[in-house]
């Protein structure tokens, strides 16, 4: 007759098989057998509550939302939802007498339930034990924990994390000393459980079937991409296709999600795995200097074939590029003279000085600054004019956009934003033209491109053409 815990065991690991939920040896004294259940308690959603303090230490994608005033969670700040939790441990052994005569000997593992918990789940493993009169027990287990455990012990929607104390065994608290108390400090812990959730949605996304928003196809979860702030899924070759592209026109800002109603921006780790590495090289560096280029206290070293990015120290126009050992001046980026004044630093001083000067005052400054930092001056206030009556600023991002010809529909060039360029009011992207068919705008998406001779006719293409579009 067969070892009645063997056989038990492999009926588990044949039911538990690819889950990693048991796995058992037999010990050095070739009788005893030892094993661990590693088994999570099923949920659909659950919320996290964690303290404030963590907040900027978490290492998760998932958006943490304040909590509602009128929480009675007092001990939490934020709530975020996850859908798997990680595993109880059960460490057991069983003797030559389990299963009729001996209860399996166990310890019991779980850092995010407390040790009062886990001695009731402690008792509760027993009375199993007892109910269905002292036989083999583990797939009860399994099933206990899996189904029953969080509800037995008073987890219903919602796991509170905060700070504990690790637990003693001989207080009047009763801690069954079986319970193995891990007390990880609340970042640790929040992180822990958000970590194993992250694992396992990655885990599950992958094993799916999923359908490419751009292709329409149904794809294997590793052949396709889900961003990690929208959640929007694409299959990675048309994703590929349309980074390749953007970069290769020179959009290194704005790579966003595919989606007509998003404008998540891709991070930079999910473009490297769509797009040649020759083509995310360029991409990677342009989005650095460009990026390092909108930060006020660093500066690129002007040499040439160095181009380190250099911090700027404050009160001071020096700097000092640590790659190469240049000194420079920030404001003008040529080499570092002191206190003597740049052709930067003092343009609209000298711009006023020459427009007010004769004849005979603008010669001296000529001489004395030199015609090309006059004409400088000169040329940057041409600029600023025009850009102040020729150009609107975007109202994403506030860069100056001019419109030469075309509808009234504007789209900008750096950050995607559609708009009105009568009114400069944001438009949705989902549907621009919308705002052509009502309020001030109504019926003036074409105003100031042409201006037909017969009124009447342009009258009637205009009605016919917000009818199409209505």
């Amino acid at each position: 007759m067969g070892d009645v815990r063997v056989e038990e065991l492999e009926t588990l690991e044949d039911i538990c098989e690819g889950t990693g939920e048991v796995e058992w040896h037999k010990d050095k004294d070739g009788v005893t057998l030892r094993g661990m259940l590693c088994v999570s308690p099923e949920i659909e959603e659950l919320q996290v509550h964690f303290q404030q303090r963590a907040l900027p230490m978490l290492r998760t994608t998932r958006r943490p939302k304040p909590l509602a005033s009128d929480s009675d969670a007092t001990d939490a700040a934020y709530v975020i939802t996850i859908e798997h939790l990680p595993p109880v441990q059960v460490s057991f052994s069983l003797s030559p007498s389990y299963p009729e005569d001996e209860l399996p000997t166990y310890t019991i593992c779980c850092p995010y339930l407390t040790p009062e918990q886990l001695s009731s789940v402690c008792r509760r493993l027993d009375d199993i034990w007892e109910e269905i009169g002292r036989g083999e027990v583990l797939m009860e287990w399994v099933n206990f924990i899996k189904y029953e455990c969080l509800s037995h012990v008073g987890i219903e929607d919602r796991l509170p994390i905060h700070a504990r104390k690790p637990a003693i065994h001989n207080t009047a608290a009763a801690i069954d000393p079986r319970v193995k108390d891990v007390a990880l400090p609340p970042l640790n812990l929040t992180n822990h459980v958000l970590e194993h959730d992250a694992r396992e949605d990655e885990r599950c996304f992958e094993q799916g079937q999923h359908t490419c928003a751009i292709c329409f196809s149904e794809h294997d979860g590793k052949d396709c991409l889900r961003f990690v702030v929208c959640r929007h899924v694409f299959c990675r070759e048309c994703l590929g296709t349309h980074f390749s592209t953007q970069i290769t026109d020179g959009q290194f800002r704005n790579l966003t999600c595919p989606d007509p109603d998003c404008r998540n921006i891709a991070l930079p780790t999910e473009v490297q795995q769509l797009v040649p590495t020759k083509l995310f090289t360029k991409y990677d560096a342009k989005l650095l200097e460009t990026t390092l280029a909108e930060m006020e206290d660093v500066v690129l070293c002007p040499r040439p074939a160095c181009q380190q990015p250099v911090i700027v120290e404050d009160d001071t126009t020096l700097g000092r590029c640590a790659t190469c050992s240049y000194t420079f001046c920030t404001m003008c980026r040529r080499s570092y003279h002191g206190v003597n004044k740049c052709k930067v630093a003092d343009f609209s001083a000298l711009l006023n000085e020459y427009k007010k000067g004769d004849e005979e005052h603008k010669a001296f400054l000529i001489k004395k600054y030199g015609e090309k930092r006059i004409r400088q001056a000169l040329e940057e206030e041409a600029t600023a004019s025009y850009l102040q009556e020729e150009t609107v600023p975007c109202p994403g991002c506030s860069a100056h956009t001019s419109k030469i010809d075309g509808c009234n529909k504007m789209v900008c060039s750096k950050c995607r934003t559609y708009f009105c360029y009568l009114c400069r009011s944001k438009l949705p992207a989902s549907d621009p033209y919308a705002h052509f068919n009502r309020g001030p705008c109504q019926s003036r998406l074409f105003e100031g491109v042409f201006q037909p001779e017969d009124e009447e006719a342009w009258a009637w293409q205009m009605d016919q053409f917000f009818f199409v579009v209505a």
